[in-house]
């Protein structure tokens, strides 16, 4: 699957409609199919900048966002934190007592 990635895509992949896609999102998950793909964008975003040196924009391009201020509002939203405060906490070593 190419990125980026939305509902409509999923939807035609799955060959099924967007209204088929979103009640059965709704009934199992509880979530809109956006808010699906969404969450799945930020955690594979989390792992991107755990694992990489990648820049916050090429982050972004990663995982099929767009770069820039919207990219880390929507990681904000998800993830509670901006992009490079979470890359900040994410490579801060573990203190031992």
């Amino acid at each position: 699957m190419q990125l980026p990635f939305n509902a409509t895509m999923l939807a035609n992949e799955l060959a099924v409609s967007q209204e088929h896609l979103s009640r059965v999102c709704r009934a199992e998950l509880g979530r809109t199919p956006y808010q699906c793909i969404r969450q799945s964008k930020m955690h594979r975003a989390c792992e991107t900048l755990k694992n990489t040196d990648f820049s916050i924009a090429e982050v972004a391009l990663a995982v099929g966002c767009e770069p820039g201020s919207h990219f880390s509002r929507l990681f904000k939203q998800v993830i509670g934190v901006t992009p490079s405060a979470f890359r900040a906490s994410a490579s801060m070593p573990l203190r031992s007592f």
